[in-house]
């Protein structure tokens, strides 16, 4: 190698960077954390979906409990009001057997 080129060789491997060498640097980093960042926003943002979706199971299980419960409810008060027609009918049968009793009475009274 000449003298001239062995000097030149020399003189740019020992020279300061360049402000486009610097700059590459830097944007190389950015884009590097940038990367890390958007891993990172992609990864909080699925936490948040899977966190949502099981906010929507849990509230869709409350819901069909509740529905559950209220056919339930409506069951028993179904029931309930079938009980007391049926206590109801009884108590006209027996206020009217009453009410017959005491005319029958009262006219076996008179009569004698």
């Amino acid at each position: 190698m000449p003298n001239e080129q062995m000097v030149e060789k020399i003189r740019k491997k020992h020279e300061p960077p360049s402000i486009y060498d610097v700059l590459d640097t830097e944007t190389y980093e950015t884009e590097e954390q940038s990367g890390a960042e958007q891993a990172r926003l992609k990864t909080e943002a699925e936490d948040a979906l899977l966190r949502t979706d099981m906010e929507k199971a849990k509230a869709r299980r409350r819901i069909i409990e509740a529905n559950q419960r209220a056919k339930k409810a409506r069951a028993e008060a179904e029931m309930a009001r079938a009980e007391a027609e049926k206590v109801e009918l009884m108590l006209k049968e027996l206020n009217k057997n009453l009410n017959s009793s005491s005319y029958e009475t009262e006219n076996n009274k008179s009569s004698q």
